[in-house]
């Protein structure tokens, strides 16, 4: 009785014992807020609309992050790659369809986030553009998809933000 008792105790706490959660390689990102702020017109600057994308960051193998100043490496890995290290899309709604809008400062992004020895690497990410109000312009609803990916190029999942009306040239 005594053995049975004993083992089924045994069996009991190593039905408890968990593994270790194993870190994901993969950089995980979640949209967080998307906020626009109209700022009015200056002696030097026309009236433009500032928009800032937040979104949360998960990295299992601290790996996410460049150091913008190694501009040999920027060129060695990411010479014939069409993105950086960090990506944002900017689409516009017309017509009941969203079109990409092609915005030169959005080609080749790169986030430096120092380098992480608390693993997973974990934080918030906020990132700005502005949309002047100049030339023959629209209100247009606009949203952007983001992704990132770490130094060893493994590309995180893709995110969109809600839709912020904004003014958009054509």
């Amino acid at each position: 009785m005594k053995s049975l008792l004993l083992i089924g105790l045994m069996g009991l706490m190593l039905s408890c014992s968990k593994d270790e959660p194993t870190a994901n390689s993969l950089p995980i990102i979640t949209f967080k807020a998307i906020q626009k702020m109209t700022l009015q017109a200056s002696a030097t600057k026309a009236k433009r609309d500032s928009v800032i994308v937040t979104i949360s960051f998960t990295d299992g193998d601290g790996d996410l992050g460049e150091d913008t100043r190694d501009s040999t490496r920027l060129k060695t890995i990411f010479g014939n790659q069409p993105w950086g290290n960090y990506q944002i899309r900017t689409f516009q709604l017309v017509n009941n369809k969203f079109d990409e809008i092609i915005r030169p400062d959005n080609d080749r992004l790169f986030v430096d986030l120092g380098n992480s020895t608390i693993l997973p690497q974990v934080g918030m990410l906020s990132y700005t553009q502005v949309f002047p109000y100049t030339g023959p312009y629209k209100l247009l609803p606009v949203k952007f998809q983001l992704r990132m990916r770490d130094r060893n190029l493994n590309e995180s999942n893709v995110v969109e933000t809600d839709t912020v009306r904004l003014p958009i040239g054509f």
